[in-house]
């Protein structure tokens, strides 16, 4: 049987069962190790998702012609996504607001 990848054996290897994996990495350091969640999340948020952060971010709002074509819904997401976080906390819906952010991310 010839082995279906969803990109390639390697891209998928490391970008789709990868992450997997570090998952449950991060997983054992917190519960076998004792290792601060905080500093996990510090090291992934740093050094894993700043980079993909960055890369959007430099996709989007740093490239001029993207800002041109889309510069209403790129500048209304960005307000509506950093306006409901405080309003959420406002209405009373922290935990609700707790819940979406960690399945977003």
């Amino acid at each position: 049987m010839n082995a279906r990848w969803i990109i390639s054996r390697p891209v998928d290897l490391a970008l789709v069962i990868g992450s997997f994996a570090a998952g449950y990495v991060y997983l054992a350091l917190t519960l076998l190790f004792h290792v601060a969640f905080s500093w996990l999340w510090w090291f992934w948020s740093t050094g894993l998702d700043g980079t993909h952060i960055f890369a959007t971010v430099s996709r989007t709002y740093m490239d001029r012609e993207e800002r041109r074509r889309n510069g209403g819904l790129l500048w209304g997401s960005l307000i509506a996504c950093f306006a409901a976080g405080p309003l959420m906390v406002l209405a009373g819906w922290k935990l609700i607001l707790a819940i979406f952010v960690g399945v977003w991310a």
